[in-house]
């Protein structure tokens, strides 16, 4: 049997290992979803979008989004990992900027994404054309059959996790 704190290490090392997720959001002209990378931390996941992308525009603030993370180079001939979790997204502030220059920004600076250089983070802080959002995780759904042999359920509040079980 794994214990929760063995539940929490592999799903830290899996997000670690991961780059991107896909975001579902929803508005006035129905769902929709996007690819994008991630950085992640402490119950929240960061990302950056241009300001004019449909999920930005439909973000607002504190919006329910789901999200899926998984290893798109899986077989159906191995055992299965990968996640689903929903949260609320809203755009960063000031407060959340060491976490995402850390977490997201330094992640991903080979790709001189906005975050991943300082010139690029002041031009946002001034107005910028990308804006940081930061994902509130509530709960997560964690398939990891080589682990678990199945998946976990880990509920989150205040970026704290605040229970794993198995259903």
């Amino acid at each position: 049997m794994t214990t929760d704190d063995e539940v929490i290490q592999t799903l830290n090392e899996y997000l670690e290992n991961q780059a991107t997720f896909t975001l579902a959001t929803s508005g006035e002209n129905g769902l929709w979803i996007s690819t994008m990378f991630y950085g992640y931390v402490d119950g929240k996941l960061y990302f950056s979008s241009k300001t004019k992308t449909r999920h930005a525009k439909e973000i607002g603030k504190g919006l329910q989004v789901a999200f899926s993370i998984a290893d798109s180079s899986q077989t159906p001939a191995v055992p299965t990992v990968g996640l689903q979790g929903v949260g609320y997204c809203h755009p960063s502030g000031m407060s959340e900027m060491p976490s995402i220059i850390k977490h997201y920004g330094v992640r991903f600076a080979e790709y001189n994404d906005t975050f991943g250089n300082i010139n690029a983070l002041a031009g946002l802080i001034q107005g910028g054309m990308n804006l940081p959002f930061t994902i509130e995780i509530s709960m997560i759904k964690f398939l990891h059959k080589p682990i678990f042999g199945g998946y976990r359920i880990i509920e989150f509040s205040d970026g704290k996790i605040t229970k794993v079980y198995a259903p």
